[in-house]
């Protein structure tokens, strides 16, 4: 069947590359001036959305994209193939969060209904029994696609407050049910985005932002507090910051026992941190720790001490801080050489902490005062992604994945420190050929940078095997390797898969992190560059027959490497990337101090300079045929607009030089995480590999 299936792939007629019309887009100069540097965009008349001259546009470029990804899906017979190595999650576990409202042990989640549905919120009682529905997404009136993205069910009373979406928007409302009676209340809490909720008594804390447009800047949130039965309209104002430099998030205990507020001056990088107990019958925050250096976060609560995790030493570590004597907190985390500490959980008596290490992930539970008690790792090739602790029940849950093995769930004994499987997503292949590697190259400044190859049976070094290469590789994140059906689909073809973690990843600690951001960004980007390179000269391919795609920070990366070294690589994909530097502080989150740390201001003259040097929109070379690129984004992505993959496109498309196609794909019920049920999840990943494994075809 593999070898039927590669003898089509390589025989479909190529598309020929001259018949391409794109649909106009026309140049429409404006001047931005920066730091006495004046800067043309011919193409910032894309950036209005809303306008009847750019949805034709968008609609015209989808007409030509979809014909010809479904011309090369239909050819080359992906689908059946591609529907095997889906997730078979329907009416299963598909969450990541155990919760209980009372002592019946009911667990939640949300879950598919069936393959064209969005997700709904589902419930059971014990681990064995099946999921029923407790709030179907269809049943919430919607002009587009409702998906059910977070619960959090109350302590006390039985209630559960969930929040959704539209159409994949980061914009959600928040609605109330009880659960043994099924009863929805009529109220629902508008201008929501972060899963920040925390229940008190007969009510919730949450984050309600301005509103303004869908492209709009994120402007601060506030801190409301809403009584169950109640209308928004007399919902309650806790905290909101009074100064523009401020940034204000909340933290609770899961007993709704405590809760802090942090507030973080994004000048001066001090912060303070307000209380609550809930031994209080009011709802004033009082001072705890103020205009202090330390960044908290991942707050836990126990007793009179308070949990959180802190950079010192440029090592992140848990420490204990008294309730009654903020001022004096200890360190209680073990410390492991070569290890990156990831999160952690506060037992009854102890502590749970999860470490990356070389040999991967390992459990750590020590004593309050830090003293390591018991250990146990996971295997090698997989990631821990997502862990619980049921703190009625006393029970620990995690999941581990690889990119070739869907989630997998297992309940860790408290007490023998092993652990067990409780459940397992099937899907219609057997991973059980599938290897990997993980080696070091060299980058172009001499850094090592870490590279894991995923293969089946062999890997031949003779230059003739097709690679697909990403990254993500920002914001000092630790990328696990999750399941990808793409992934999958790529290497039962004759294919391998490589994941480059290049500098501004956590992977290797604060320090990689800082040498891969700011006025460092370039450093990832030719870590990335130089992975390709590694692969060519180690023979396990060769140029152009590299296929790359990443997404959100990922997608700037591949924008860039692609821009910087086209003659590398066959072609790309680049999925709701950063794309336009210059003006990515003008919407949504651009300007929020996370996006202003990761790049610069570019307020800063240094920090404008080095935008423009790498900035993919404005590198884009006239006299340059670059590779075959499919540019993705979605609608309603509100946290990197598409008008910065409209942009993109619009100036590949015009390049002179251009001949390899340049498709725009853009989902139209999507926001910055694609499609949201599962006939479009698999539309979608017949799209992209299709092009990507058949554009390499050609080379």
């Amino acid at each position: 069947m593999r070898h039927s299936l590669l003898f089509l792939i390589f025989f479909i007629p190529q598309f020929v590359i001259s018949q391409i019309e794109y649909p106009e887009s026309s140049k429409q100069p404006v001047i931005n001036t920066y730091h006495n540097i004046d800067v043309i965009d011919n193409y910032q008349w894309l950036e209005s959305q809303e306008t009847d001259e750019v949805k034709d546009w968008i609609k015209a470029q989808n007409k030509l994209s979809l014909r010809f990804l479904r011309k090369t899906s239909r050819q080359a017979e992906i689908e059946p193939q591609m529907n095997k190595l889906m997730f078979k999650r329907t009416g299963g576990y598909s969450g990541q969060n155990f919760d209980e409202s009372s002592k019946d042990r009911i667990y939640f989640s949300t879950c598919y209904t069936s393959t064209g549905s969005t997700r709904s919120l589902c419930y059971k009682y014990g681990l064995d029994d099946d999921y029923d529905v407790l709030v179907k997404s269809s049943s919430i009136p919607s002009k587009g696609d409702i998906d059910i993205s977070y619960y959090k069910p109350s302590r006390t009373n039985g209630h559960l407050a969930f929040q959704y979406n539209r159409n994949g928007s980061d914009w959600k409302e928040i609605r109330i049910v009880k659960v043994k009676k099924r009863r929805s209340y009529s109220e629902i809490i508008k201008h929501t985005k972060s899963s920040n909720l925390h229940w008190l008594r007969n009510g919730f804390f949450y984050e309600k932002f301005p509103f303004d447009s869908l492209r709009a800047k994120t402007q601060k949130p506030a801190i409301m507090y809403h009584k169950i039965d109640s209308s928004p309209s007399d919902d309650i104002l806790i905290f909101k910051s009074r100064r523009e430099s401020d940034y204000i998030s909340m933290y609770g205990a899961p007993d709704e026992s405590f809760f802090i507020i942090k507030k973080e001056n994004i000048e001066t990088h001090i912060f303070s941190y307000f209380y609550l107990d809930a031994i209080d019958n009011d709802l004033n925050f009082k001072p705890f720790l103020m205009n202090i250096k330390y960044d908290l976060e991942g707050f836990n609560f126990k007793e009179n001490q308070i949990y959180a995790t802190t950079y010192l030493d440029d090592k992140k570590q848990v420490i204990s801080i008294p309730k009654n004597e903020p001022t004096k907190f200890k360190v209680v985390s073990a410390v492991y050489d070569g290890a990156i500490f990831l999160e952690f959980r506060v037992l009854e008596e102890n502590i749970l902490s999860l470490y990356l290490t070389k040999e991967g992930n390992l459990f750590s539970l020590v004593d309050r005062d830090g003293r390591v008690i018991k250990e146990t790792k996971t295997p090698n090739g997989l990631s821990v992604d997502g862990m619980s602790y049921n703190t009625t029940f006393k029970e620990f849950f995690f999941y581990l994945q690889s990119f070739t093995i869907p989630s997998v769930l297992y309940k860790l004994d408290l007490d023998t420190f092993n652990y067990d499987l409780i459940n397992q997503t099937k899907v219609g292949f057997d991973p059980k050929g599938y290897k990997f590697i993980k080696k070091t190259f060299t980058s172009k400044d001499g850094a090592e940078v870490p590279i894991t190859i995923v293969y089946k049976d062999s890997l031949s070094q003779n230059s003739v095997t097709p690679f697909l290469m990403s990254t993500y590789g920002g914001y000092g994140s630790v990328s696990s390797s999750s399941y990808d059906p793409g992934i999958v689909y790529f290497i039962e073809n004759g294919g391998a898969f490589a994941y480059v973690d290049i500098r501004g990843s956590g992977t290797l600690g604060k320090q990689w992190w800082e040498k891969g951001k700011g006025l460092n960004k370039q450093n990832g980007i030719q870590d990335f560059i130089s992975a390709a390179e590694f692969l060519i000269e180690q023979k396990y391919t060769a140029a152009k027959k590299i296929a790359i795609r990443g997404s959100s920070h990922g997608g700037l990366i591949i924008a860039a490497s692609v821009v910087k070294r086209p003659d590398l690589f066959g072609a790309a994909e680049v999925n709701v990337g950063a794309l336009d530097m210059l003006r990515l502080s003008n919407f949504t989150v651009g300007a929020t101090p996370t996006n202003i740390l990761e790049f610069g201001d570019v307020e800063n003259q240094q920090d404008f300079d080095n935008l423009y040097s790498y900035s993919p929109y404005h590198n884009i070379d006239n006299t340059v045929n670059y590779p075959s690129m499919l540019i993705t984004t979605g609608l309603y992505d509100n946290r990197v607009p598409p008008l910065h993959s409209f942009k993109f496109a619009a100036r590949l498309q015009n390049n002179p030089s251009q001949e390899h196609p340049i498709l725009l794909w853009t989902q139209k019920r999507t926001g910055h995480f694609g499609a949201i049920n599962m006939y479009d999840k698999l539309e979608e990943n017949c799209y992209i590999y299709g092009f990507l494994f058949d554009e390499l075809n050609k080379q």
